[in-house]
């Protein structure tokens, strides 16, 4: 019997990332009223690099995700999302595009996920400057 090993973990209540037999899982939790639901996602080992190496894009991955899956039943998730591809990957400039589009759609939620997990000013985000470096 294979062993499902913890390859990434930041803090908990937050995404982590297990592997089994080469296979990649991202585990998001996710907090809907009363209700502590979890996902899982199959992930690429390219979006595991990205995510152990960039802080921001995980947190604005995790950010998106959380907003998006937060009404849904984890039974009838799917086992892959586009949004990986699409805040992981693609310049900034993109990413931050699609965050403004994300937070507006939720009335600021993706932003105010950010200002918690990361302690950043929200304004900025809503504002439109989601990086640090910007």
């Amino acid at each position: 019997m294979s062993v499902e090993t913890v390859v990434l973990e930041r803090k908990p209540y937050e995404p982590w990332v297990t592997e089994q037999d080469d296979h990649l899982t991202y585990h998001l939790p996710v907090e809907s009223g009363f209700a502590s639901l979890l996902f899982k996602f199959s992930i690429t080992s390219d979006q595991l690099t990205i995510l152990e190496a960039d802080e921001e894009r995980y947190y604005f991955l995790f950010a998106v995700l959380h907003r998006r899956y937060q009404m849904q039943n984890p039974a009838s998730a799917p086992n892959t999302d586009r949004h990986f591809n699409l805040i992981l990957f693609p310049p900034t400039s993109e990413v931050e595009r699609l965050l403004n589009l994300e937070d507006a759609e939720g009335n600021g939620a993706v932003s105010n996920l950010i200002r918690i997990t990361m302690g950043r000013d929200q304004k900025k985000m809503r504002n439109g400057s989601w990086f640090i470096d910007r």
